[in-house]
C-alpha cells in the first residue's frame, strides 16, 4: 500500500505527509521515484480499457459475421429455389441473377467481415501481451518501492 500514491501527493509534498506517508516520501528526491509507478499504473489501466475494446470489437465481428453467414444460407437457398422453378420467362431469369448477386455480394462482406475479425484477434493478441508486460513492469516496480520503504 505504502507503493501506491495519488497523482495529487506527488504534487504536493504536504498531502504526502497528511495521509499518513513517511517523512522521507515527501522529499521531492522520493516524490520523484514514485512518479514512475503513477505513469505505469496508468498505462495498466489505459492497456486494460484497450483490451476491453478489443473484446468488444471482437464479439461484434462475430455477430456481424454470423449474421452473414445466415443471410447467406438465406440467399443460397432463394436462388436454389428460384432456379429450380426457372421456366425461361426473362422475369424468372433476372430473379436469379439479382440473388446471384446478392449471395455474391454477401461472400464479399463475409470474407471482409472475416479478415477484420483475424485482425482485431490479433490486435487483441498483441495488446494482451502489452498488458502482461505492463502488469508484470508495475509489480516489479512495486516491490523495488516498497524495499525502499522498509530500509
Amino acid at each position: 500500500a505504502a507503493a501506491e500514491v495519488n497523482v495529487l501527493d506527488l504534487l504536493d509534498p504536504n498531502r504526502i505527509a497528511q495521509h499518513g506517508r513517511p517523512a522521507s516520501a515527501s522529499t521531492p528526491a522520493a516524490a520523484a521515484k514514485m512518479v514512475p509507478l503513477a505513469t505505469h499504473e496508468a498505462t495498466v489501466r489505459d492497456f486494460e480499457q484497450r483490451a476491453r475494446r478489443d473484446s468488444q470489437r471482437i464479439r461484434d465481428l462475430m455477430e456481424e459475421r454470423d449474421a452473414l453467414r445466415r443471410q447467406t444460407d438465406v440467399a443460397r437457398q432463394a436462388r436454389s429455389a428460384a432456379a429450380s422453378t426457372l421456366d425461361r420467362s426473362q422475369l424468372d431469369a433476372d430473379r436469379v441473377a439479382a440473388l446471384e448477386t446478392e449471395a455474391t455480394q454477401l461472400r464479399q462482406r463475409y470474407a471482409t467481415v472475416a479478415a477484420q475479425l483475424e485482425t482485431a484477434q490479433l490486435d487483441r493478441d498483441r495488446h494482451a501481451a502489452d498488458l502482461r508486460a505492463a502488469h508484470e513492469q508495475l509489480r516489479s516496480l512495486r516491490e523495488s518501492q516498497s524495499g525502499h520503504h522498509q530500509q
